[in-house]
């Protein structure tokens, strides 16, 4: 099983975690991230990235990250605001309950992912986070990025099936939920990919790349998606 987090896992409304982290900015550097996440993220929504986009849109925004100054203390101070979806905890015990392995697939920072996890009382519920990592002195500043570990739109496939065969599992038989076009490589088969959105544009959209679509604030209709997924097999 896997996930996307920013818009999947979280409501549409929050955007991102690099938003939550950029809010927290001061002024001078809110400024400079906002610009360039004006720069990428509708291409970014609708799939359209190029690979040179997906790589310097990243590194641009951790070094703006290092000049402002970003701690791992104030990462998990403003990640403690962050709330999941309703339903998302109960869905990802439910999971963990019937031993399926859950990974969470984000071109993200794992750091952000696992803090708001954690605020959530649900680290614990997740088998992997892939995710762009950051580098982290000794003092608690950050002062990079681990390209080991870095997660585009382009590659979620892959991260997919890595996931799926440290558990000797089939790749047909991963099911991925997603929220946009940046999600269209996630998991493996076209019907096993489920898309949560808002609106019906945004659901047009998906059906060119999910298996099934829904409209929603809460986490309910994906559980049952998976709940039937899930008991035909």
């Amino acid at each position: 099983m896997v996930f996307d987090f920013d818009g999947t896992l979280t409501s549409k409304n929050l955007v991102s975690l690099f938003d939550v982290i950029d809010r927290a900015m001061p002024e001078e550097h809110m400024v400079q991230l906002k610009l360039m996440r004006d720069k990428y993220i509708k291409k970014a929504h609708a799939g359209l990235l190029t690979k040179n986009e997906e790589s310097s849109w990243f590194f641009e925004t951790v070094d703006l990250y290092v000049r402002a100054g970003l701690s791992i203390s104030k990462i998990e101070e403003v990640m403690h605001l962050v709330r999941l979806r309703n339903g998302v905890v109960e869905c990802l015990k439910w999971l963990k309950c019937r031993h399926i392995p859950v990974a969470i697939i984000s071109y993200g920072v794992a750091q952000f992912i696992e803090a708001a996890l954690k605020s959530n009382d649900a680290l614990h519920l997740v088998s992997r986070i892939y995710a762009g990592k950051l580098i982290i002195d000794s003092i608690g500043l950050v002062k990079g990025l681990n390209t080991e570990y870095l997660v585009f739109p382009s590659n979620k496939g892959a991260y997919s099936r890595r996931f799926s065969e440290s558990f000797s599992v089939s790749y047909r038989r991963i099911l991925a939920v997603g929220d946009s076009g940046s999600d269209a490589k996630l998991g493996y088969l076209k019907e096993n990919r489920f898309g949560i959105t808002n609106n019906e544009v945004e659901a047009e959209k998906l059906k060119n790349c999910m298996g099934g679509v829904v409209i929603t604030e809460n986490f309910e209709p994906v559980s049952r998606w998976l709940a039937e997924k899930i008991n035909l097999e």
